[in-house]
């Protein structure tokens, strides 16, 4: 093992060494521009500088004039006195090989050097960066001042850095664009390229980046990120301080037709270098204190190899940016910019003494930086996660977080101010990763947050930005001889101890209700109990503490147990000679204990009586089982089973239907049957589980197995059929004497395709299949049958296209196509995301017409449109405005890297 991590660190090191800075020009030259327009435009748009309203000018520069637009630019820094300006060229010719210029007029920088000089950071690194350079502006023949001219970020500036222009270019607008939710997208992110197309890319970017865990991150990243750029952006980012970033101020570029990995490239460098000395600079702080923090930022300083992998960044980084580099740039610009910043009366520059001394402020920054920076980072405390607490809380209450490596202790605040203002904030202070909010404080909404600190200096979890609705709780006690219900209104509904809902009761809760449970409290209900949520107000059954868990929800001989449209967190529901429906419900776990002793528990358990689930999710945590049912007539339809063990297993049960579910990444098997009869499979998806796709048999050591009246020791009339069984360790296994017919499978990419088999000394056969027309195909092994065993029927081996991909699979087969109105619309009727990176659609003359790259995906059970932009019928990201629909009669759909045609449309 240590030869390995020795192995893989040298790597490390090599890759990032290979990377080499590059030859930059250290000359200074200003440039003179003249802009000449009416002045009564130009004392409106000073008198409006807030509004993007253009006015005429002409602009010149040696001796060549342009007509033009120019407007005021900038967010916050439109304020200042001296305004930053945009000027767009209206004539077909371009001045100086540029349409767009931006004027930045640096007003807070009295240095006026760290756009400048950043700029050639990132250049001196070889990493995209706008260019800057200064000018001198003169408006109707009167000098206005000196200015830094930033290259426009478009697709002359993509070509110039050997970035596709075609590709996607995003530009993060305003303050909040932190990537943090999508419904900042439409308001916080411009499209600079293919405008006409939709955003749906970044906000499947967004989406993405919150559901994965911080341990998952560097192999998430490595997938969807240029890796090696991300990390130079974050230490470049580092090294010159800049605190003005991730939650605006960068963009975000993505090639759609090569790899499809995002790129963030910089923006508005002025607040860097020295400038955030008075904080001082924080590498972790990614956002401003108005908004949210930035999760792709936090959950890469989180990640322990992403993080070695950035601080490892700097050292090198430190190696090239040295007194060789700058120095030069600093001697230059004192000697070229001293009469131009004396002449400019507008800037915030009061002497040449002034100036001087930021230049000598901002070069002692530099100076070594990358060690300082590392003993920075080394001495604070690391970066951690909270964990949010329920939307609705009352007293008492425990907020919990994780440690901070090299903190002292934490402190806690609470206000009701998301600006934390000292007067109405409540800060306390705890050694432990956890405090009880004991004393009583008003209602109300209120945000919080957690700071580490120790000696040096402090930092904050992430998310900073959480918050709650304290409420008086309506405390929940045992139900006897009547009827309850739980409205919203009284919502939160607290469970402190152990109720029970007698057999003369029924509980029914509305929409939007939140339900809070002690720890490993229980609910037992011998009556009706109906949970009746709607899509858009769920209802929430979860631990009151974000640490916590409760035991579970169990109904005993419950004539009506009812759960729609209901979130349930760290909890299990537990059935016995009930009637159990579930229906559009999630289910997820993370604290609940699912291994107690040698006990696996299960998040759904049912004994005797009836179950019926419909469209819900399991989210497990890798341990116990998902569903475990025994003796009770099953019905288990179109659901989503992750990382849970057994995730369906039906025992002794003589009549179900196991039908149209998806089950991904189980530790143990997908589907379970032991001593069953009368079970219908079909029509589910099972991909890369630990151990088998469907397994039928019996279990002598389970004691619900063998304690069956007349036990027959194995299960008979198993119907298996119309089912893709991909990515597994066993396809199907059929085991001491269980008889199954199996029709219309497909069977792939396991290591063992099917495996019939005798287990027990004491049976005389092994494993029965009736087998038609089932599609068992390059698994390691297709079939693995035993003396004892046998197959009956159709045992060909046919074949049908499945192409892997990096995670998942595509099945052509389950592409359909439909062309009308100017469309081409691709249904995917599986239950499973496909990424059809690697495919283009031929038209009937075997012409390509569209392209797929990476990231494109068809969601399982749904749609996309492909279409021209001059139509824009349910418009989204795979619009192109190069189709030609007379060519259309037939669609093919090829796979480039076999060049095979798949699948065609007549």
């Amino acid at each position: 093992m240590l030869k390995k991590t020795l192995l893989i660190l040298s790597l490390s090191l090599l890759f990032y060494s290979c990377k080499k800075s590059i030859k930059i020009n250290q000359e200074i030259t200003i440039e003179e521009y003249n802009i000449a327009c009416k002045d009564s435009d130009l004392t409106q748009m000073f008198n409006n500088y807030k509004n993007n309203d253009y006015i005429p000018v002409t602009i010149e520069k040696n001796q060549t004039k342009r007509n033009a637009y120019m407007r005021i630019r900038g967010d916050s820094s439109r304020d200042y006195d001296k305004k930053s300006l945009k000027i767009k060229i209206n004539d077909s010719l371009s001045l100086n090989t540029k349409m767009i210029f931006n004027f930045n007029a640096e007003y807070s920088d009295k240095s006026f050097i760290r756009s400048f000089l950043s700029s050639k950071i990132f250049e001196k690194l070889n990493y995209p960066c706008f260019s800057a350079s200064f000018v001198n502006i003169s408006i109707n023949n009167n000098y206005h001042g000196l200015f830094v001219e930033i290259e426009n970020m478009d697709r002359d500036f993509l070509r110039r850095n050997g970035l596709n222009p075609n590709g996607d270019l995003f530009k993060a607008t305003k303050d909040g664009a932190c990537l943090y939710e999508e419904s900042e997208v439409e308001e916080k992110w411009e499209k600079k390229t293919n405008k006409k197309s939709s955003k749906i890319s970044l906000e499947q970017l967004i989406n993405d980046i919150s559901k994965t865990k911080s341990d998952d991150f560097y192999d998430y990243v490595k997938k969807h990120f240029n890796y090696p750029m991300l990390i130079d952006f974050l230490a470049i980012n580092a090294f010159i301080a800049n605190g003005s970033t991730y939650y605006h101020n960068y963009y975000l570029y993505r090639d759609h037709e090569n790899n499809g990995k995002w790129i963030l490239l910089p923006w508005d460098l002025d607040k860097t270098i020295s400038y955030y000395d008075w904080k001082p600079y924080k590498y972790n702080f990614t956002s401003s204190d108005w908004e949210n923090d930035n999760p792709l930022i936090e959950k890469c300083f989180l990640n322990e190899r992403i993080f070695n992998d950035f601080k490892n960044r700097i050292q090198f980084i430190g190696e090239i940016i040295n007194s060789d580099f700058y120095n030069p740039i600093f001697q230059n610009v004192t000697e070229s910019l001293k009469k131009s910043i004396l002449r400019d009366s507008t800037n915030k520059i009061n002497s040449e003494k002034e100036w001087l001394s930021s230049l000598s402020q901002d070069r002692g920054f530099l100076k070594n930086r990358n060690l300082k920076l590392i003993n920075d980072i080394k001495s604070i405390p690391m970066s951690f996660e909270v964990h949010k607490t329920p939307s609705e809380i009352c007293m008492p209450f425990k907020i919990f977080w994780e440690k901070s490596h090299n903190a002292n202790n934490y402190e806690l605040w609470i206000s009701q101010n998301f600006l934390y203002p000292d007067s109405i904030t409540y800060k306390f202070q705890t050694t432990d990763n956890f405090y009880f909010i004991k004393d009583n404080l008003p209602l109300g909404k209120y945000y919080w947050k957690v700071l580490a600190h120790n000696k040096h200096s402090y930092t904050e979890g992430f998310n900073s930005k959480n918050s709650f609705i304290l409420k008086n709780c309506t405390p929940l006690y045992d139900v006897k001889n009547k009827n309850m219900r739980l409205i919203k209104v009284n919502s939160p509904y607290l469970v402190e101890d152990n109720i029970t809902i007698d057999a003369n009761s029924e509980l029914s809760i509305d929409p939007g209700v939140t339900i809070l449970m002690g720890e490993n409290t229980e609910i037992t209900c011998k009556g009706s109990f109906i949970a009746k949520g709607h899509p858009n107000q769920p209802i929430h059954i979860l631990p009151k503490s974000s640490d916590s868990y409760f035991n579970s929800i169990y109904f005993l001989n419950s004539p009506n147990a009812y759960f729609n449209h209901v979130k349930i967190q760290d909890g299990l529901i537990n059935s016995k000679y009930s009637n159990l429906e579930i229906s559009n419900s999630n289910f997820v776990i993370n604290n609940r204990p699912m291994q107690i002793g040698d006990k696996r528990p299960s998040i759904i358990w049912g004994w005797h009586g009836q179950v019926k689930l419909d469209n819900i999710s399991l989210l497990g945590n890798g341990e116990g089982e998902g569903i475990n049912i025994s003796y009770a007539n099953s019905k288990i339809t179109n659901s989503e089973f992750y990382y849970t063990p057994d995730a369906i297993e039906l025992i002794n049960v003589e009549e179900g239907v196991i039908s149209n579910n998806t089950v991904m990444f189980s530790p143990d098997d997908a589907i379970d049957l032991n001593d069953c009869s009368n079970i219908k499979i079909h029509n589910n998806t099972l991909l890369k589980n630990t151990d088998k796709g469907i397994s039928i048999g019996t279990d002598w050591n389970n004691k619900f197995v063998a304690s069956k009246p007349g036990f027959n020791r194995k299960s008979v009339n198993i119907q298996i059929n119309d089912n893709y069984i991909i990515g597994n360790n066993i396809g199907i296994s059929i085991k001491d004497s269980s008889i199954v017919e199996a029709n219309n499978n497909t069977i792939y990419f396991n290591k063992t395709g099917i495996q019939l088999y005798k287990k027990y000394e004491k049976y005389m056969l092994g494993g029965v299949l009736h087998a038609n027309t089932n599609t068992v195909n390059q698994n390691n092994i297709n079939f693995s049958v035993d003396d004892f065993s046998k197959i009956i029927g159709d045992n060909l081996i046919n074949s049908i296209y499945i192409i892997p991909t990096e995670n998942f699979f595509i099945i052509p087969s389950l592409i359909n196509y439909k062309i009308e109105n100017h469309a081409i619309t691709i249904e995917n009727k599986s239950n499973i995301y496909f990424e059809l990176a690697n495919f283009t659609l031929l038209d009937e003359d075997k012409q390509p017409i569209f392209k797929f790259y990476k990231n494109h995906t068809i969601p399982p059970k749904k749609s996309l449109t492909i279409g021209t932009i001059e139509e824009p019928q349910n418009r989204n990201y795979f619009y192109t405005s190069k189709l030609n629909f007379d060519r259309l009669n037939k669609v093919y759909l090829q796979d480039q890297n076999a060049d095979i045609i798949l699948l065609k449309y007549d």
